[in-house]
């Protein structure tokens, strides 16, 4: 987006967010165990169609008059040079799932143990493909010599996102 063109040019935003999560608990004695899991799906159907239009600054009334702007600016679609593509229909989702079992050892120590995973899909452009930035391969020439390349997604899905959690709580007895 031009330097200028951020709250003067019309947009059309609509984003919504799906979520669904539950978790059960069972305990017994001095011992909880929990899991859980949840999902969410997020959309992103902006359409920044302000970005369609040329940007111009100028300073003063003559320089208006004149038509000698001090800057212009224009969105274009890299790939052709013309009006750029401007709706978007980004998708995401949000996958993840736990477990943790917390134990009363005794009345002033609890410890805790637990795993979470979570799965975070790359984001992707419904409908059309994505201009993904590829750096130039030559040394010294990686952002002179970047490429643009159509993809479905932003990144590679990473699946094996696991976060372990160890812990405890303890009260000294003379508290």
């Amino acid at each position: 987006m031009a330097p200028y063109a951020g709250s003067t040019t019309p947009s059309l935003y609509a984003e919504n967010t799906y979520e669904v999560r539950d978790m059960v608990t069972h305990t017994w004695g001095s011992h909880e165990i929990r899991v859980g899991a949840e999902v969410r799906f997020e959309q992103d159907n902006d359409n920044l169609l302000g970005d369609q239009r040329p940007t111009y600054a100028m300073q003063g009334l003559w320089t208006m008059a004149n038509d000698a702007a001090i800057y212009e600016a224009i969105e274009a679609n890299p790939l052709t040079g013309g009006t750029p593509i401007t709706q978007r229909y980004f998708r995401s989702d949000d996958i993840a799932g736990y477990a943790q079992h917390d134990w009363k050892a005794t009345p002033n120590l609890t410890l805790n143990m637990g795993l979470r995973w979570e799965y975070f899909t790359p984001l992707r452009n419904k409908g059309s493909m994505i201009n993904y930035p590829v750096l130039g391969s030559a040394t010294g020439q990686q952002l002179s010599g970047i490429t643009l390349q159509l993809r479905n997604h932003l990144w590679n899905a990473q699946p094996h996102n696991l976060a372990p959690k160890v812990g405890f709580a303890y009260t000294p007895a003379f508290l």
